[in-house]
């Protein structure tokens, strides 16, 4: 008896070790079907996506969650937008699950902070868009 319990502690902090290090993942942007539960942290590269930084260009910031699996009646979540050079943030905006929150951003990276009481599949992406006065100087 008295060795199942050190073993047991063993486990157990071994366990609880392991997922407190999966919550504190951080996720490129884009993602799309991420588990959430309780924080997730997205976050943009531009080195890794090969991107150009082209000022001219609007963006937005697009966030969507949803119930991953069992339906439920209600379901919300609160997302922050949030520039990584940490000059700026945005909301926190409380969102309905379903619902797809966009934000225009700028040409910095950006990161999304995640917050949720229950389980959520969520959705984290960009768009980009041309510079309409320079499209209306092409026509």
């Amino acid at each position: 008896m008295k060795t199942i319990l050190p073993v047991f502690l063993l486990v157990f902090m071994v366990t609880c070790n392991c997922d407190l290090n999966a919550q504190n993942m951080i996720y490129p942007i884009p993602s799309f079907n991420v588990k959430v539960i309780g924080t997730a942290i997205f976050q943009e590269s531009r080195l890794e996506q090969g991107s150009q930084n082209n000022a001219k260009e609007r963006r937005a910031m697009n966030v969507k969650g949803g119930v991953c699996g069992l339906l439920t009646d209600s379901c919300s979540y609160v997302a922050t937008i949030y520039s990584l050079d940490g000059l700026t943030r945005l909301g926190p905006f409380t969102v309905q699950c379903g619902e797809t929150l966009t934000v225009e951003i700028d040409d910095r990276e950006w990161g999304v902070i995640i917050f949720s009481g229950s389980q959520l599949c969520v959705d984290v992406w960009i768009e980009e868009f041309g510079d309409p006065q320079k499209k209306c100087l092409e026509d």
